[in-house]
């Protein structure tokens, strides 16, 4: 067998076009994300975790116990950002101490889920992976990259193991590695290091929203969307808080890419005392650990809102379920998402070793939120740590291949 074989043969395309189908997409939204996905691998990936999670990763898929860390012992279970690559992460500010600098915490946890940690470890070093191949880079500094990813996320975790002491869901600035890395964070952030919160969110919320979001010219589909954000959202926000909103105008779009690709975001500009804030209602599906398919009825909005104030730097009050008829959604601030790094900037070996380091570190002080102690100290103490950093290297090299085979399968 060829190194790095993919376990499986490519997905048909009419499996990948019923998938979206069951999903709610149809007509040209469909073919856009059909479109936008073929031949491209890590497109692929970003649209279709759910699918890969349900065919791969669950009972009975071929990747489901192929590459375990402990062989014979399952990982114990956490709460687990679900959806772990790296622009699932960025600069945030600290919502418990307002007064705090910015730091590097996940961004985006509505895929969120309770899975073995395990989940979060396959998922960042194949991620790792997809970035430094669309990087240009080779083979061999792909598997340098997915063992920096691994290693330290499983020191991450064995520090806590040897502590005992509960590490933060986040890393410091000066904990980052790489100045290259924090350059890019900076400006990505917009923000010195030292910025409090205020000088992140007071941005041209006005502008931005009126060039970027579409505004709906039907009465009938604004009203509806005015009415979904003051009965749905403004409502059901901590009453302080409520009493300083005032909705300012609404949007709509449909996103194409990513894991919610072809299904509607509804957007509110609105003020909360003093500042003016772009509000995201982002349709959920379900999280792909935990196997339920992709049809969007299956999401929980309020279950995820709770695992991911338990995963991200602090609870964000203005992050709250919201539904919609028999749609779920969760309401995020949409600037604090959007400060992410570019990837496309990430173009040296040096760049990506060190944003496989910091998301390693990341991912492994995520999971120690939430993961039992002594189920975690006794996976960990029988752990050939060599073995499973291989494990999980050549896991990822080889559903990378898996990815590309199956993105490639779509475009013939």
């Amino acid at each position: 067998m060829a190194r790095y074989e993919p376990l499986r043969v490519g997905l048909p395309a009419f499996q990948v076009r019923q998938w979206f189908l069951e999903g709610g997409l149809s007509g040209k939204t469909l073919d856009a994300t059909l479109g936008h996905i073929a031949g491209n691998a890590n497109n692929f990936t970003d649209a279709l975790p759910s699918l890969e999670g349900a065919r791969d990763h669950g009972p009975g898929g071929a990747y489901a116990d192929a590459f375990e860390l402990v062989p014979g012992q399952a990982a114990p279970r956490a709460n687990v950002i679900g959806d772990n690559h790296p622009t699932n992460s960025g600069a945030t500010p600290r919502y418990d101490v307002p007064t705090a600098a910015v730091v590097y915490a996940v961004t985006d946890a509505t895929h969120s889920g309770y899975a073995p940690i395990t989940a979060d470890l396959y998922r960042g070093a194949h991620t790792q992976v997809g970035t430094a191949r669309e990087a240009g880079l080779s083979k061999k500094a792909q598997e340098r990259i997915a063992t920096a990813f691994a290693t330290v996320a499983l020191d991450e975790l064995r520090a806590y193991v040897q502590n005992g002491q509960r590490p933060p869901p986040y890393l410091a600035f000066d904990e980052l590695k790489g100045a290259d890395f924090r350059q890019l964070l900076l400006d990505a952030a917009g923000a010195d290091p030292n910025d409090k919160v205020k000088s992140l969110t007071a941005s041209k919320a006005g502008t931005s929203f009126k060039k970027s979001i579409r505004i709906p010219n039907d009465s009938a589909a604004r009203a509806t969307t005015e009415q979904a954000f003051q009965e749905q959202y403004i409502a059901n926000l901590p009453a302080p808080l409520r009493s300083t909103v005032r909705l300012l105008d609404v949007g709509t779009e449909v996103n194409i890419g990513g894991s919610n690709s072809g299904l509607p975001h509804f957007y509110a500009l609105a003020r909360f005392g003093r500042t003016t804030r772009v509000v995201e209602l982002k349709q959920l599906i379900p999280s792909p650990v935990e196997f339920t398919g992709g049809n969007p009825a299956n999401a929980n909005a309020a279950k995820t809102v709770v695992a991911a104030e338990r995963i991200q730097a602090s609870a964000n009050e203005l992050q709250q379920p919201v539904v919609l008829g028999e749609k779920q959604y969760v309401a995020v601030p949409y600037d604090d998402r959007a400060r992410k790094i570019d990837l496309a900037l990430l173009n040296t070996e040096k760049k990506l070793v060190q944003m496989a380091k910091n998301n390693g570190r990341l991912t492994g002080r995520v999971l120690a939120q939430t993961v039992d102690f002594h189920a975690l100290a006794e996976w960990m103490g029988a752990m050939d740590k060599t073995e499973a950093v291989r494990a999980l290297r050549n896991y990822a090299m080889t559903y990378d291949n898996q990815a590309q085979l199956d993105a490639n399968s779509l475009s013939r």
